[in-house]
């Protein structure tokens, strides 16, 4: 983790598709507000405009960590976001907190029938695009990090908590290391 030393408390941004996992975010964001963080998300609205764009990119920078939901759908792919006509708003998210070396911490959320979610969504004629660009997204995310799985919103958040004291550890050794050596070059 890489500690925000322009905020007075420590926090974190929320990342996920919107309509399917809204209950997972809303029991993150309360673990986290337990725990004295303070939460960055588009939760009012799904991003849509440039302004959505600025507050994305400002939450995350803002943070000291992102948290990445990931279930069944790949999410709304919007350009005059995202630049991409392939890049979902969560993995143009996900982008964004890489490029600003940001730690992730990555979940999934496990289905039995491995079947899409249903989310009340009219038909996407899109799907079968949407589905493989989550297969490559997925497969990314196993290369480069160590998902933890997770099948309903309590168990998401328990796994949150648990995860929160390690992550700052490795964040205050980062900080600690970064001071002893800005002393040493003086």
């Amino acid at each position: 983790m890489n500690i925000n030393m322009h905020t007075s408390h420590p926090s974190a941004f929320i990342s996920s598709t919107f309509m399917d996992l809204k209950q997972e975010r809303k029991a993150v964001a309360q673990i986290l507000r337990e725990n004295g963080l303070n939460v960055n998300a588009l939760d009012v609205k799904p991003a849509s405009s440039q302004t959505s764009r600025r507050e994305i990119v400002n939450g995350i920078k803002e943070s000291d960590f992102v948290i990445l939901i990931i279930g069944n759908r790949y999410g709304s792919i919007l350009p005059q976001v995202t630049g991409s006509s392939t890049l979902s708003i969560t993995r143009w998210e996900y982008k964004k907190a890489v490029q600003l070396n940001k730690s992730i911490l990555v979940y999934y959320k496990e289905n039995p029938g491995n079947e899409p979610a249903d989310t009340g969504d009219s038909p996407d004629p899109d799907d079968a695009f949407k589905q493989e660009q989550l297969k490559q997204f997925k497969r990314q995310l196993d290369e480069n990090h160590t998902p933890k799985y997770f099948s309903n919103p309590d168990e998401l958040a328990r796994e949150i908590h648990a995860a929160l004291i390690p992550v700052y550890r490795d964040g205050l050794k980062l900080l600690l290391s970064r001071q002893r050596r800005r002393k040493i070059r003086y």
